[in-house]
């Protein structure tokens, strides 16, 4: 079984996790789900409670509070294998391929938002439903936020191709159905999906590291000429694939520090756990943390994903790639430090664009 999961506080950790039913996901407010790496199987819950703890971290990176308006869900998988199979499968045929996983998904929690009294066939393909109001569905998915790592961006890929093949059989135009899905917000980090043509489906920014090797053996199997441009950025650079969506390239430096809370509260600065063993010559340059770090010394990449999803959970209305990273406002004046970062972001930020 592949699971959605939350986190129930104030109990043990090992029966914190709490998965969530059909229908249960009621965008009611805001909610990220982190849909995760290959390895986020039924068997590693470690990792499941890991992601919702990671997300909990970026939203209160610059004062807390925020994570406890926000409903934290993740996703797990079956087996690797079939995560295998499904990457290729998807970037043979990215504009209709959709899992039976990925369908399941979208079935038990969009769906439910779209329409009522649904029928179903022997495969689990909608037959049948009465569609909700365009405007009442619209509402509902601006409180949707997904934040996709590595296969995860696949995976929320086949589930857009799933939800788009349940809104024909429910009878949505192409507008309607276009005009929907861009309500929900996607942050992509280590795509290993096809991002330049992608543009138009959520709302997105997707982050690829120029030197990312797992993101790189699947350029070199299925590509695009932006992309295999963009592969060879020397500094952070911004490809506008369109006024939705913008891919975001630099070079990342194996070793990264980040702060993190030891046993007794205290800060200390520790490097990151690489995914390839020790005694591997290369680095993957693929880990999390280069996606996410708030380190501008350490990475080009640092602050974008962070602002993105701070600004994703505070949105009243749609916000296009521009937006979603900028700083947010009440940033400025909170303390000298930390304005003095935004500014600089900013400047790093617009240097990007005006070469893109």
């Amino acid at each position: 079984m592949s699971t959605l999961w939350r986190k129930i506080k104030g109990v043990e950790k090992e029966k914190s996790l709490q998965p969530v039913e059909k229908g249960g996901v009621t965008l009611e407010k805001p909610t990220v789900i982190f849909l995760t790496g290959v390895s986020t199987t039924e068997n590693k819950p470690q990792f499941v409670g890991g992601s919702i703890s990671h997300v909990e971290e970026m939203l209160n990176s610059f004062g807390s509070g925020l994570a406890d308006k926000t409903e934290i869900l993740a996703w797990s998988y079956q087996k690797k294998r079939k995560n295998m199979f499904n990457v290729m499968s998807y970037n043979l045929d990215p504009q209709y391929q959709s899992s039976a996983l990925a369908r399941e998904f979208a079935n038990s929690f969009l769906l439910p938002h779209m329409a009522d009294n649904c029928t179903f066939n022997k495969k689990g393909k909608l037959e049948s439903g009465d569609r909700k109001p365009v405007k009442s569905v619209a509402d509902a998915f601006n409180n949707l936020t997904l934040l996709c790592y590595s296969y995860g961006t696949v995976f929320a890929q086949e589930v857009y191709n799933a939800a788009r093949e349940n809104m024909n059989v429910l009878g949505y135009s192409e507008n309607e159905a276009k005009y929907i899905m861009t309500r929900i917000h996607q942050i992509s980090l280590g795509a290993v999906s096809r991002p330049m043509l992608e543009k138009d489906r959520y709302a997105s920014i997707c982050l690829v590291a120029t030197n990312d090797r797992i993101s790189n053996h699947k350029r070199r199997l299925w590509w695009t000429f932006n992309e295999f441009r963009a592969a060879y950025a020397k500094e952070l650079k911004i490809n506008q694939i369109s006024k939705r969506s913008w891919y975001i390239s630099a070079p990342v430096q194996k070793d990264l520090w980040e702060e993190k809370v030891n046993k007794d509260g205290e800060i200390e600065m520790r490097n990151i756990n690489h995914l390839f063993p020790k005694w591997f010559p290369r680095a993957s340059h693929h880990e999390l943390p280069h996606y996410t770090t708030d380190q501008d010394e350490s990475n080009q990449f640092a602050k974008i994903a962070r602002f993105a999803l701070i600004n994703c959970v505070r949105r009243k209305k749609p916000l296009r790639p521009e937006q979603m990273i900028k700083p947010p406002m009440k940033f400025f004046g909170k303390d000298w430090f930390l304005s003095k970062e935004c500014q600089n972001y900013q400047k790093r930020i617009a240097k990007a664009v005006s070469k893109s």
